[in-house]
């Protein structure tokens, strides 16, 4: 990371669809980084505590708390995709069925690997059908207008061995307030699920 950093200096942007240890580790090793990197996407963290691994904790940050933590406050330009924009604009029946009927190898390979998930989410997470978090965020990195709602925020992360490690801390107290914090994230609130779908359906055809 350090080297490609240096190599693409100005125009390196890192996608995180997993714990952050490996940026927050080359951070510590190289504060300068923060200068070099142009964006940091990130698909983590929750905006209303409802967790997915525990009740109020996002897997990728409660894997590895201290390194979000880390990354939050390090000075990197981030957008962040929480969990609950995924739980909100999980694939429904009709755009499923469309999907893995498309008729394509990657379409064949779609409907094998989500299947199971599907029916996982559905009936063990209380979802309308399947989640795409990971999906999203490379998405929104690609094409920032499927981003239909952004707002900066102050963000913080629990690292506590408790019933709250991994919680997403974010700062709603109004601008002014004595204790309110710089904001440090672009947290993406919504996407434009039809602008999604129409993503996805387009990578499923290129074969």
């Amino acid at each position: 990371i350090i080297r490609l950093s240096k190599e693409y200096e100005g125009s390196l942007e890192f996608l995180a669809i997993s714990p952050l240890t490996n940026l927050a580790l080359a951070y510590l090793r190289d504060p300068e980084i923060v200068k070099r990197i142009k964006a940091v996407y990130i698909m983590g963290g929750t905006i209303y505590a409802r967790g997915n691994i525990t009740p109020v904790a996002e897997f990728n940050f409660w894997v590895d708390p201290d390194a979000a933590k880390i990354v939050l406050n390090a000075g990197f330009n981030i957008v962040m995709v929480p969990w609950e924009v995924a739980v909100k604009n999980a694939i429904d029946s009709e755009s499923f069925i469309k999907l893995t009927s498309l008729g394509t190898k990657l379409s064949s390979l779609y409907a094998k690997m989500y299947s199971h998930y599907r029916k996982f989410s559905m009936n063990m997470q209380r979802m309308r059908g399947n989640p795409h978090p990971d999906v999203i965020t490379t998405a929104v990195a690609i094409d920032p207008s499927i981003a239909k709602v952004i707002k900066e925020e102050n963000i913080d992360v629990e690292t506590c061995d408790c019933q709250s490690r991994g919680l997403t801390i974010i700062d709603y107290t109004d601008p002014g307030h004595v204790v309110t914090k710089k904001p440090n994230t672009k947290i993406v609130y919504d996407i434009d699920y039809d602008k999604f779908l129409h993503f996805l359906t387009r990578v499923l055809t290129w074969f």
